[in-house]
């Protein structure tokens, strides 16, 4: 059947007071409501508006707050770690350098000792003192042992506290105490106190300021509070460093074995046993021509022995000479007998010195022979003349001034001239002087002068 359009427009449209009714949602499950519950609570939680506590559901921020405060502990421990191998490193490196100037300072005392012992004879001993300071003044190596030792005494007091604090944070925090290993930090110590032990035994100044440091951390090793391990054993020993370290040398005592020792070496009747007991000590406080000397014993000892060879090698060597002929000269010596002692040969002061020549009458031989002379050759020359002049009744005054008498032109030709007499043997007379030929030296204008002024 055909259908109008009316019809069609009927069924074809809603009626606009008729409304589509909208599928109803679905209603939410058991778990969807328990998690939602859930994520209010934790939101609740984090931004703290949350009165709501059950033991089933921690706080969000309760358990970041708990595994932060691990991870900062953890990285505590690691950085106490650190700072222990830090204040290592600073005592090995201060240390380090302590005893390399320390070397530097034993190399210099040993030159020292070769000058005071070609010295001793024609100094008295307040100039052999005065050169020993006057030398140790003008190097700047002691200066430099000295603020060395100083340095490494500061750090160690400026480290007492934090390594206490560091190797306590390491066995409080460290996820790994029992890897540490005090024993390292301990051998350090070790080290550090032997350094500062070395440089107190050697210096001929002491220092107050490094004494006072080091009395500071004995008091902190045995104050009873928190101490490095290792520190607390060495406090003794720190405070008995500190004691010393304001005293010339820390009061070293068992200076008469070695001096005595030395001298046998540079007489030249050292034993075998003389060279090998100074060379078994290490480093030892010697007097050397009645001066204070720090360097090991076989290296005093050796530069003991060379200077009493009178080899030519040691007495020409003009570095060495003008050196010393500086230093002389700043003693108030003059120029000639500056020179004259700095090139003699230490053997011939010695034989002028048992024969009764004091360090005046040296010195005023110096100043009136040009070099070479008696003072500079082998010593049987200085023996010979001091024979000749005691078989004229001559005492060492007395010969001096007959040199002096003579003038510097004929002094050193007379000198030269009267031990080649003397070597002949037997007592000198006149008629020695006399029949003596020329081929000996002694002309006729100078023989006629020894008679005269031999009283002849």
């Amino acid at each position: 059947m055909k259908t109008d359009a009316t019809d069609r427009s009927r069924h074809s449209s809603p009626s606009p007071s008729v409304e589509r009714a909208k599928p109803a949602a679905p209603a939410p499950t058991e778990q969807e409501v328990t998690l939602d519950r859930r994520a209010q609570r934790n939101l609740s939680n984090l931004t703290g508006a949350s009165n709501f506590s059950s033991p089933n559901l921690p706080a969000v921020g309760g358990v970041a707050s708990k595994q932060s405060t691990g991870a900062i502990d953890e990285q505590r421990g690691y950085d106490a770690w650190n700072k222990v191998e830090e204040i290592k490193q600073g005592l090995f490196e201060r240390t380090t350098a302590v005893q390399s100037v320390e070397l530097r300072v034993q190399e210099a005392e040993a030159t020292l000792a070769q000058h005071l012992t070609h010295l001793e004879g024609s100094l008295t001993q307040e100039q052999l003192q005065a050169y020993a300071d006057d030398y140790r003044r003008d190097n700047p190596v002691y200066a430099e042992a000295r603020a060395t030792a100083e340095e490494l005494a500061s750090y160690l007091a400026e480290s007492v506290g934090p390594l206490a604090q560091a190797e306590a944070d390491i066995a409080a925090f460290h996820p790994y105490p029992t890897m540490y290993r005090p024993g390292d930090v301990k051998a350090q110590l070790d080290q550090t106190v032997r350094a500062l032990d070395l440089h107190i035994s050697g210096s001929s100044t002491g220092s107050a300021a490094l004494g006072d440091t080091l009395t500071t951390i004995s008091l902190a090793a045995t104050a009873g509070g928190a101490v490095a391990s290792g520190l607390a054993d060495l406090a003794p020993g720190l405070k008995t460093l500190a004691s010393r370290a304001g005293t010339a040398f820390g009061l070293v005592g068992g200076l008469a074995d070695t001096a005595s020792a030395l001298g046998r070496i540079a007489s030249g009747d050292g034993r075998t046993e003389h060279y090998v007991g100074a060379a078994a000590g290490a480093v030892a406080i010697a007097k050397v021509a009645g001066v204070a000397v720090s360097a090991p014993v076989s290296v005093i000892a050796t530069a003991v022995g060379l200077v009493a060879t009178g080899v030519s090698a040691y007495r020409d060597n003009e570095e060495r000479v003008a050196d010393m002929s500086a230093r002389l000269s700043e003693l108030g010596l003059s120029a000639d007998q500056s020179e004259a002692l700095a090139r003699s040969n230490p053997a011939a002061i010695k034989a002028l010195s048992e024969a009764g020549y004091s360090p005046e009458h040296i010195q005023r031989l110096a100043e009136v022979m040009a070099t070479p002379s008696m003072l500079s050759v082998h010593p049987s020359d200085a023996q010979f003349f001091d024979r000749v002049m005691r078989d004229f009744g001559r005492s060492p005054e007395e010969a001096v001034q007959m040199l002096e008498q003579l003038g510097d032109e004929l002094a050193a030709r007379s000198a030269w001239a009267l031990s080649r007499v003397g070597g002949l043997g037997g007592k000198t007379t006149e008629d020695h002087l006399l029949e003596v030929r020329s081929g000996w030296g002694i002309a006729d204008d100078l023989r006629g002068v020894l008679l005269e002024a031999l009283g002849g």
